[in-house]
């Protein structure tokens, strides 16, 4: 496939391949000093993607931005996000004490973070590293009760303004249906109320039906706001399952 896409667009002149959340193997058009409606300057971004080894290319649009899909050039929907948001009331918090997150325990959060979600989304341990190093930015996670090694589950939050973010919440596979998410959320929202937050809102993909089961027993509803991400795939496609 790389040849191929080397074939029909061949590059030009050097192109800028800014990465999709730290991620290496991931090229971003939105952050690209590319005009998305530029079709030769797209296909030239795609060749120096295929080039430089990379496996795809995502460019990102929101409902209430618009945006092109880019069909023309091989660019397909592989993703739908949702954003959900609560008001601010408080829960009854739960009786687990988490334990918060610092740069020692990245490689274990990125371990988990591998086996609870899809390729796309998985963090970098550099990414997840300067995350947990961030003051706006906080973690807690879950180890087992009986000493194995490994996480149960982890929560991370961040705090812009009046606006509280739950933006990772990950559960082991041999520990859901446990009310370990459910406690890790509350735990989330307590702490971004009493931080200041009025607003608690949270992005979770438009088909994951177990995760928006349980954020709306929890108060979120959808706010309409939806972002979809094309992609463009230059090596094989990976699975949208973890």
């Amino acid at each position: 496939m790389i040849g191929a896409d080397r074939k029909m667009y061949p590059a030009r002149n050097t192109v800028h391949l800014p990465l999709w959340r730290h991620r290496r193997e991931i090229v971003s058009l939105n952050e690209a000093d590319v005009d998305p409606r530029d079709t030769r300057a797209v296909q030239d971004l795609i060749a120096a993607a295929g080039d430089a080894r990379k496996e795809l290319v995502v460019y990102s649009t929101s409902v209430r931005a618009g945006g092109e899909p880019l069909g023309a050039v091989g660019f397909a929907p592989i993703e739908e996000i949702l954003e959900m948001e609560r008001p601010s009331d408080g829960l009854t918090r739960g009786n687990i004490v988490p334990t918060a997150a610092d740069e020692t325990h990245v490689n274990e959060i990125v371990r988990l973070d591998h086996v609870c979600f899809p390729w796309l989304w998985w963090n970098t341990a550099e990414e997840m590293a300067r995350y947990v190093q961030s003051v706006d930015a906080h973690a807690w996670l879950l180890r087992p009760i009986d000493g194995n090694l490994g996480l149960d589950a982890y929560v991370a939050v961040t705090r812009s303004g009046t606006t509280g973010y739950v933006d990772r919440l990950a559960v082991a596979a041999t520990r859901r249906s446990c009310g370990l998410g459910t406690a890790l959320t509350i735990h989330a929202i307590d702490h971004l109320l009493r931080s200041g937050a009025r607003r608690i809102a949270l992005t979770t993909q438009h088909d994951n039906v177990r995760a928006q089961n349980l954020y709306s027993r929890l108060g979120f509803r959808p706010n309409g706001f939806r972002v979809t991400i094309w992609g463009h795939w230059i090596g094989q496609p990976r699975d949208r399952t973890p």
